[in-house]
């Protein structure tokens, strides 16, 4: 098969600053496939040795294009895959991660196979170390009874992370261009579930694929694995705009389960802020911020509701309470209390 013709997968891959496992991802995507797929790697301005890394593989194989560009985000460099894509079918590949297997083949089977809209896919996450854990995922595996993935997506599991993510599934090109649906510029986090959410908007047909081929490896250096997120109060406020605007074009009407929703969202992501800032950056000025912002944006009075109604944690309600009144010294000393902070430390917050 060569390049453009039907049937095709084109792996999009955004690449910045990742010499150090750029190496392992890309011969994963060619040593265990067959060399028919499109894979589109993104040089988005990097600063270490991956631009040239790219080139080396580009020259070596015919099914392999580089694209160089200013630094621009995540989103950005996606952005440009697809614009170039000539496959039938299209994938987002992270290069700090790898797959074994035939993963890519095995999706595109099962996706043609059923004439399916999209297809996700197991994984096992990856630690520095090395170490493996093969994730679990029950409420993805009913996406097989025709139970619409969107719910599953737009929260955050109480048992796992959200994994809203785009790196595990493939998606119908034709859906993508038909409706415009492109990644988020302004974001930064979260870019991944926008874009999943409005493509499902349009797919009535969807399936799971067993088994973990992909491997999820958690980088430090990357946007989610930093342990302080400078700027996460304002990216998280669009990121609540965003998914009410996404909420709202998918059922035409605030029903009352979105509006519940994004209360659960709002409040959660409140907690996520406000642990973010008194973990990582205990300083007097980002307090100001968090007084200004929180219960503004992010707990009014439905949302504390929503809280309520979901009967969370007690360390958990505490802290969003304390928020809502401004009590911000209070919090700074219960985040100084080793026990009470260990209970917190519990809880997953939105990667």
């Amino acid at each position: 098969m060569h390049i453009g013709e039907k049937g095709i997968l084109s792996i999009i891959v955004p690449v910045f600053n990742v010499e150090r496992f750029l190496k392992r991802g890309i011969d994963s995507l060619i040593y265990y496939e067959k060399n028919d797929n499109e894979i589109i790697l993104i040089d988005d301005g990097s600063e270490d040795k991956s631009g040239s890394i790219c080139d080396w593989y580009a020259e070596k194989y015919e099914n392999i294009h580089v694209i160089h560009q200013k630094n621009k985000g995540v989103s950005s460099a996606r952005n440009e895959g697809i614009k170039i894509a000539k496959g039938e079918y299209i994938s987002f590949f992270d290069p700090d991660d790898y797959v074994d297997g035939t993963f890519y083949s095995q999706m595109l089977q099962k996706l043609q196979k059923n004439k399916l809209d999209i297809v996700f896919s197991g994984y096992q996450m990856e630690d520095a170390n090395g170490n493996k854990t093969i994730i679990k995922e029950e409420r993805l595996e009913i996406i097989s009874n025709n139970i619409k993935p969107q719910m599953i997506f737009v929260e955050r599991d109480l048992k796992n992370t959200s994994m809203a993510v785009v790196w595990r599934s493939v998606f119908r090109m034709d859906i993508i261009k038909k409706n415009h649906i492109m990644f988020d510029e302004e974001l930064t986090l979260n870019e991944d579930q926008i874009f999943l959410l409005r493509y499902l908007n349009y797919c009535s047909k969807y399936d799971y694929l067993e088994g973990n081929s992909y491997h999820y490896c958690l980088n430090e250096q990357s946007a989610t694995g930093k342990l302080y997120k400078k700027g996460l109060l304002e990216e998280r406020k669009k990121y609540i705009r965003k998914m009410e605007d996404v909420l709202i074009d998918s059922s035409k009407k605030y029903s009352l389960e979105n509006e519940e929703i994004v209360n659960r969202i709002k409040y959660r992501t409140a907690k996520e802020i406000i642990s973010n800032e008194m973990r990582y950056n205990r300083s007097q000025k980002n307090f100001k911020e968090l007084r200004k912002n929180i219960g503004r944006y992010f707990l009014d009075s439905k949302a504390l509701i929503q809280m309520i109604r979901d009967c969370c944690k007690p360390q958990i309600s505490i802290i969003i309470l304390l928020a809502k009144l401004k009590a911000y010294n209070i919090i700074y000393f219960i985040y100084g209390l080793k026990w009470y902070n260990n209970e917190l430390s519990k809880e997953i917050i939105f990667k």
